[in-house]
């Protein structure tokens, strides 16, 4: 869903890049070598309007352990009986940035960084679909009775132009 939404050459939700440029998304194809905070500040800043800004990144592993190691610079440790060491997610001012394994890799010099704004993005439900159990069945592979869950789901965008991307990132400088 992430780069669907982010990509500015196919229709997404009906409505066509040509038609409405204006409502693209800001793609950042520009080689970034070496990565530093300002970049996220930059691109960040380039889909802010006013307090309505970004509050998720998401990124490649590579990506992520340089951002983390960027920020541990500023990791200061306080009096308490135990320092905890290691991040499962970094708070960049004020949004939390992770890694998604799904994000598309070209190649190891090539990474991608996603800022998005999750007050546009919303989860439907298909009101038909949702959590349907469907009748047990015996299978002899498995030497028993199954059943089947399905639910489905769709993840929309309405704002493209409140995402971005950069997608050319070098994390190995």
């Amino acid at each position: 869903m992430v780069e669907e939404a982010i990509v500015n050459t196919t229709t997404y939700g009906g409505i066509s890049p040509v038609d409405l440029p204006e409502w693209q998304a800001v793609r950042d194809t520009t080689p970034i070598s070496p990565l530093t905070l300002n970049h996220l500040r930059r691109l960040r800043g380039r889909v802010t309007i006013g307090l309505d800004q970004p509050n998720l990144g998401l990124t490649t592993q590579p990506v992520f352990d340089k951002i983390k190691s960027l920020s541990e610079t500023f990791l200061r440790l306080g009096a308490g009986d135990l320092a905890q060491i290691g991040f499962q997610t970094i708070v960049f001012e004020g949004a939390e940035i992770a890694v998604d394994p799904q994000i598309p890799t070209t190649d190891a010099t090539a990474q991608r960084f996603y800022w998005l704004n999750e007050r546009y993005i919303s989860l439907y439900i298909n009101k038909n679909e949702n959590f349907r159990v469907q009748e047990f069945e015996y299978n002899p592979q498995q030497l028993g009775y199954i059943s089947h869950i399905l639910v489905m789901l769709n993840l929309c965008c309405s704002q493209r132009r409140k995402q971005a991307v950069y997608t050319a990132i070098n994390p190995n400088t």
